[in-house]
């Protein structure tokens, strides 16, 4: 798998995380998807460079438009519990992001 394929499937998983239960830390965002602290850090600022994540002095994120149009496009918009590739449902929801 190459590394832009990894970096696009953190970068939904993040987007999803924070569409799930804005606003989000990235510390707790890395906790959460059970990846390093400083790997989500820096998925968040690439997101957030890109218009998909918005953030506050705190370092608190949340999604934007950008970001859910991102979502929509992957197919993932419907249900936001996206944990570690697995599929959880969630108000009649699923999805996989593997």
């Amino acid at each position: 798998m190459s590394d832009r394929t990894t970096r696009e499937r953190l970068e939904l998983r993040i987007l999803a995380a924070v569409a799930d239960r804005p606003p989000a830390h990235a510390v707790d965002l890395s906790e959460s998807l059970d990846e390093h602290p400083v790997t989500v850090d820096e998925a968040c600022v690439r997101l957030h460079r890109n218009g998909a994540l918005t953030t506050a002095a705190s370092g608190l994120f949340t999604i934007t438009e950008r970001g859910e149009r991102r979502l929509d496009r992957a197919g993932l918009a419907d249900d936001r519990r996206v944990d570690g590739g697995t599929e959880r449902a969630s108000e009649g929801g699923s999805r996989r992001i593997a």
